[in-house]
């Protein structure tokens, strides 16, 4: 399972690549079903360790093919959470020598006395216990909580047997199965009062209906017996007298089989009321009974699956753990995992994450000799496809700038220990990447110190870093650009490090070690819109976007405007 990643030395990234980064985790994190597998993708930060990168590989490939045949989980899937609460229909009795420990588990009253439903003990008083701990004192804690998530147990036994992972699920759930009388009970119990005031009605409404159906005729001399007192009126009720004790006997027995209670809850009159005093006694016996008999229940069910607790903990966590790769699985469909090797990055038919329907790019950054079958590649020298500092130009909107976050994105997801959106790649593990990005918010007063500042930090130091510059140029004035452009390139070239520069000075940085690619703007089609080819072309010079705006509004033109036009062609090409 879920192995225990090594404090491995994390990667160093400067912030434009730590914003790839987050974007990369969010993009993961959106496709988890749960919170719980959100929180186990961060355990794969970009890392800098060889062997722990392929460590992460092996366990991603093996656990790939073991979740291949597992659904989605449909439903909420709750843990259950053992949290400790205060218990106040209970007391616990205990010696002086137990006291401190008693009181400082805090979950009930501790040799206080009172009118408490149930008494625990350790001193033979009420009802012996053999430890004291919560799960002795409070089982309901734990045995309870287990028995509302009941139906995400069996959805999380479900997953963990798929995948042949063995699972202390079964068994607790069959324990638990036996406290469904209990709990059944309990809902009787929480209605009494509610089913004597039921009884009530249903008895006046029978006495209504018999006064309703008597017929009670009186004489003249019984009036006049009745009104001298000699004879009694009440006599004439007395059949109606019967049958309202008849229907409250009745009620009382119900009660009694229904709540296992013997109490005279109602008043014996013809019209009877309910004994307050009475239910209120007879609903505190009821509930001490009750309480009683529910805390010897679940403490038995208890004694019995206490050992299996600390591994129900470990199945939620190995659920969680197999749905996080059941997702990336499905995220990941199509992606390869890279091979980790020295001295190269490379990858072929690679898609940024990021973009709509992005084309497929492949490219070499170092000693590209053994790479086959990328087009171009093998028409340059044997020592420009060694080359670890490369200049990339070509047309705007032509795909350089997603080209670097192209190259963030597949080092990113190497260095987690993830495969990329590739066909295939060979990547050479960085201890630090740098990308800075053209930002117009940069670009302005003191710009130039703070930019100055970052490339020197980047540099100054030994290390094996990859080091990506979208137009360099734009800080700072051309010639200026020019100089200083061309001794971080010379420095990146002696340190060692991979350098990718955008550039549009390409022509005017004539290096020997420095390779220049492009990204051509092929020429117009016939609605005059830019035909761009988004793979770069190594070894050569990309043709510049403007030449080809003037071009289209060259064609466009008519008359003088055009004359002036194809001078200002004319001066493209001749500079080409």
């Amino acid at each position: 399972m879920l192995p225990e990643f090594r404090n491995s030395t994390p990667l160093r990234m400067n912030p434009d690549v730590r914003s790839i980064y987050i974007k990369i985790m969010a993009w993961i994190k959106d496709a988890m079903e749960f919170d719980e597998c959100k929180k186990l993708v961060e355990s794969f930060n970009p890392v800098v360790d060889v062997d722990e990168i392929l460590r992460r590989q092996r366990y991603l490939r093996e656990m790939f093919e073991r979740v291949s045949m597992l659904d989605d989980v449909t439903g909420r899937v709750e843990k259950p959470e053992f949290k400790a609460v205060r218990m106040n229909d209970r007391v616990l009795i205990v010696d002086e020598s137990d006291y401190e420990k008693a009181v400082s588990l805090r979950i009930c009253d501790v040799n206080v006395y009172g009118n408490y439903p149930l008494v625990l003990s350790t001193t033979g008083e009420g009802t012996k216990i053999e430890e004291l701990s919560i799960e002795e004192i409070a089982p309901e804690i734990f045995i309870l909580e287990i028995y509302r998530k009941k139906e995400s147990l069996e959805k999380v036994k479900g997953v963990l047997e798929k995948v042949g992972v063995d699972t202390s699920i079964p068994e607790i759930l069959k324990e638990i199965e036996g406290l469904e009388e209990i709990i059944q009970k309990e809902k009787i119990i929480e209605s009494f009062e509610e089913f004597v005031y039921s009884k009530l009605r249903e008895i006046k409404d029978r006495i209504e209906e018999k006064i309703l159906d008597e017929e009670i005729i009186l004489k003249g001399k019984e009036i006049l017996e009745y009104l001298s007192s000699k004879g009694s009126f009440e006599e004439k009720f007395q059949k109606i007298e019967e049958a309202v004790i008849d229907e409250i006997i009745e009620a009382e027995r119900e009660i009694s089989q229904k709540f296992g209670v013997h109490a005279d809850i109602f008043t014996k009159h013809v019209i009877p009321e309910i004994n307050l005093e009475e239910l209120e006694r007879a609903r505190r016996e009821i509930e001490r009974e009750f309480i009683q008999e529910k805390y010897l229940r679940i403490r038995d069910v208890m004694r019995r699956i206490r050992g299996l607790i600390p591994q129900l903990e470990r199945d939620f966590e190995r659920f969680y753990e197999i749905m996080m790769v059941k997702r990336l699985k499905d995220l990941f469909k199509g992606f390869t995992f890279p091979v980790i090797r020295d001295g190269v990055i490379f990858f072929r038919d690679a898609r940024n994450l990021f973009i709509k329907n992005p084309e497929a790019i492949s490219y070499v950054i170092g000693n590209g000799s053994s790479v086959k079958g990328i087009s171009n590649l093998e028409s340059i020298s044997e020592e420009e496809r060694k080359r670890r500092v490369i200049l990339l130009t070509g047309a705007n909107s032509g795909g350089k700038t997603s080209l670097l976050n192209l190259i963030v994105q597949i080092q990113l997801l190497t260095q987690m220990g993830f495969p990329i959106p590739a066909k295939e790649a060979v990547v050479d593990v960085r201890e630090e990447i740098y990308l800075f990005t053209r930002k117009k918010s940069v670009y302005g007063a003191g710009a130039f110190e703070s930019t100055l500042k970052n490339f020197t930090k980047a540099l100054s130091t030994e290390g094996k870093k990859l080091i990506l510059v979208d137009e360099f140029e734009a800080i700072t004035e051309p010639g200026a650009a020019v100089k200083m452009l061309s001794a971080f390139l010379r420095i990146a070239e002696e340190r060692g490090f991979y350098m990718v520069v955008v550039s549009h000075m390409a022509q005017d940085l004539q290096l020997e070690f420095v390779r220049i690619d492009g990204i051509e703007a092929s020429g117009l089609d016939d609605e005059l819109n830019l035909i761009v080819n988004r793979q770069p072309v190594f070894g050569k010079f990309g043709k510049s976007t403007p030449e080809l705006i003037v071009e289209r509004v060259y064609r466009m033109s008519r008359g003088n405007r055009k004359e002036v036009l194809r001078a200002v062609l004319e001066a493209f090409r001749g500079e080409s």
